[in-house]
């Protein structure tokens, strides 16, 4: 099943291209996060289980910009 991992802000702006995969074999996935400089992910993997609505697969990642 095919799945989508965003990568963005906490203001919803993307920080990175979406990372699409679309020859998974399994139904429950985990991504890890992708460094990105000055920021911290909230996260550093999520685990999901995928559904046949594609439009539903979709792993969000959620980064807060580092204070100095």
């Amino acid at each position: 099943m095919p799945y989508t991992v965003k990568y963005q802000n906490t203001e919803g702006a993307t920080l990175l291209a979406d990372k699409v995969v679309s020859d998974n074999e399994y139904s429950v996935v985990t991504e890890h996060y992708v460094p990105i400089s000055n920021y911290t992910p909230r996260q550093f993997s999520i685990t999901k289980e995928l559904t046949i609505h594609t439009e539903d697969n979709v792993i969000l990642f959620v980064y807060e910009e580092k204070t100095v």
